[in-house]
């Protein structure tokens, strides 16, 4: 009878960069029976369902095969100072305003993004930190609203995600009636960047004015 001995490595990263790290054998290794095997397991986000993804590399005389399986993750890593939502996702508000693009950077810093709202449910969780978070704001005067990801900075009117998508596409384009009618209305001809409105909606900003803002973590469902 073979014994096996399996080794395995948990990391959490995105798919593209773990399987390029992969394929590049960055990662340890063991030899039995004159065949060489990696092991890799980490964790994935698919169509908001977490996953469990293992890797198996074998070579043997010069020739390599792979494989792979997925399984419903039992457990996802979360940074401590982020919110989990189960249906909706992991985020968290930054309570010292900046502009929007440190804003992006910080959150990019952190291994996610500008949060992108994608249903009404988020909506309401976001909404919600917001209201709890008011009295502890600092760095503006403005507790009625928080950067979120979408901006039309390419073309005026022509509002995106950070990823460049529609925001049409997203499952959520509602924007605010707090400030009267026809918003976005790109109030002075420099509105250009995106914030969530307690009262509901979103609302088109100046990038430059500071906001406090939300992140959010792309591997956690």
């Amino acid at each position: 009878m073979r014994l096996y001995v399996f080794l395995v490595l948990v990391i959490s990263i995105e798919w593209p960069s773990a399987l390029s790290a992969f394929q590049d054998a960055s990662i340890p290794s063991m030899i039995l029976d004159s065949t060489e095997y990696s092991f890799m397991k980490f964790n994935y986000c698919d169509k908001s369902k977490a996953v469990d993804v293992t890797v198996l590399k074998a070579r043997l005389e010069g020739k390599i095969s792979c494989g792979c399986s997925i399984t419903e993750a039992t457990s996802v890593p979360i940074k401590d100072d982020y919110t989990q939502t189960t249906g909706v996702g992991a985020h968290k508000l930054h309570k010292q305003a900046t502009t929007w693009n440190k804003a992006r950077k910080i959150c990019n810093e952190e291994g996610g993004h500008l949060a992108i709202i994608n249903s009404k449910a988020e909506e309401a969780v976001l909404i919600k930190m917001l209201v709890e978070a008011r009295n502890s704001i600092s760095g503006t005067s403005n507790t009625n609203e928080a950067f979120v990801g979408v901006h039309d900075l390419y073309e005026e009117g022509d509002w995106v995600t950070l990823d460049g998508e529609p925001l049409h596409s997203t499952g959520f384009s509602t924007w605010t009636t707090k400030y009267g009618c026809c918003n976005p209305d790109n109030y002075r001809g420099r509105q250009n960047c995106g914030a969530i409105v307690v009262d509901g909606g979103m609302d088109d900003v100046f990038c430059d004015v500071n906001h406090v803002f939300f992140c959010e973590i792309l591997q956690i469902c």
